[in-house]
């Protein structure tokens, strides 16, 4: 299948996604409220940033180091043998600074919630295994069927919970999350498992992971950091249903990055496999235009309808999140520019670009946080991500003009 293909397969499921979220967020809502929202959101906010900080852009290394020599037994299997140790290292972790993490970041949480996290850090690290491994062998088909897998089988047992009158709280929720995420992935390692060799497991191909993996990791995990800090900052300063109406606002605002996520999903694979910057750099503005213009007309279309939505399909306190949703949108239509540069400059092994443009953008990001929140709240919040948003897109298209002069951005 070509790229266009796997683009349009990719987003078709991406909308689907999107429509099976927005239910699934409503009836989150309705059964655990504003507060049991806010606490969701803070527990899936921090085990991702911790997941992401110690898994060191293990798939992204694998993507490459298969599209570039195609063996992919020899780079799995060693990313497979890795997944185990890193994931034993981080939860180890966070077992030394339990104390921290519950008083700090958690606001002694029942202790439920940290046992829950160390399964989150498992099983978000093994997505990205099975999300690598189907996006190096460019399987589209596998790669999208278990992000449907995954997304029903969180949604459908709440709803008929739901519907039975089953009590459900927050603790539920995450327990049917990291069954569903176990299974769907679980089921690509399965179907992946040609390409696992216990002789093909070498010191060398490890070492050679995580060379590679080092040079953009922090580009990665201050990306990660900055779409997830806000969350966390809001958590530490306010209340839980203010997270809560906050979640609900960067739910709606994202909507917009499923058309370059889609699209970066097999580009970077795509780009890597070329030997030419020059026709990489070439599909990629082209791409790169079409998706800002898409982006933009996504972000007016969400900007105009959420006043109307938002209390349409939640409880009538959730109006609070229609000022942060319109604020946030207008940041994450820019940022969509650096979700393709950044896999252009990676996919012709420069990395270290998009970690330099995450690190800015990450000192604009957290100052204006802290600043913003305790005057403006969750509005204030909004403010400070949309500006470091703007930033790191702009940074991004400065980059490419500095490494490629002639390049036409318009």
């Amino acid at each position: 299948m070509s790229l266009l293909g796997k683009t349009f397969q990719t987003l078709v499921t991406k909308i689907l996604l999107a429509v099976v979220s927005l239910l699934g967020s409503v009836l989150i809502v309705r059964v655990v409220g504003a507060e049991g929202q806010g606490v969701l959101a803070t527990v899936y906010a921090f085990f991702m940033i911790i997941s992401t900080i110690f898994f060191l852009s293990l798939g992204s290394s694998m993507i490459y180091h298969i599209n570039h020599t195609g063996d992919s037994e020899k780079y799995f299997s060693a990313s497979l043998i890795m997944y185990f140790a890193l994931t034993g290292l981080t939860i180890l972790l966070t077992i030394v600074f339990i104390d921290v993490i519950q008083v700090y970041i958690l606001k002694d949480l029942n202790l439920q919630y940290l046992y829950l996290g160390w399964a989150l850090i498992s099983a978000n690290n093994l997505g990205k295994i099975s999300s690598a491994i189907c996006r190096a062998t460019h399987n589209s088909n596998l790669f999208n069927s278990i992000l449907v897998l995954q997304r029903l089988g969180y949604f459908l047992p709440i709803l008929i919970g739901y519907l039975l009158s089953f009590k459900i709280d927050t603790i539920s929720v995450i327990w049917v999350f990291l069954i569903s995420t176990f299974i769907s992935n679980l089921v690509a390692i399965v179907v992946n498992r040609k390409f696992f060799s216990f002789r093909k497991i070498e010191f060398n191909s490890m070492r050679q992971l995580l060379s590679f993996s080092g040079k953009g990791h922090i580009g990665v995990m201050i990306q990660v950091i900055n779409t997830k800090i806000d969350i966390l900052i809001l958590n530490a300063l306010l209340t839980n249903p203010q997270v809560g109406y906050y979640s609900i606002a960067v739910l709606f605002a994202q909507l917009v990055w499923y058309v370059p996520d889609s699209v970066a999903t097999f580009l970077y694979p795509k780009i890597s496999k070329f030997n030419n910057t020059h026709k990489s750099l070439e599909l990629t503005m082209r791409i790169n235009r079409i998706v800002l213009f898409v982006s933009i007309i996504i972000a007016f279309i969400i900007f105009y309808i959420s006043p109307y939505l938002i209390p349409a399909i939640y409880p009538e306190d959730f109006k609070n999140s229609i000022y942060a949703i319109q604020l946030l949108i207008i940041g994450v239509a820019i940022y969509s520019i650096n979700k393709i540069l950044t896999k252009f400059f990676t996919g012709t092994g420069r990395p270290i670009v998009g970690s330099i443009i995450s690190l800015i953008g990450l000192f604009v990001n957290i100052p204006l946080l802290v600043y913003l929140i305790p005057e403006y709240g969750i509005n204030g919040a909004a403010i400070a991500s949309t500006v470091a948003y703007s930033v790191m897109g702009l940074c991004a298209i400065f980059a490419l003009k500095y490494l490629h002069p002639n390049v036409r951005v318009t």
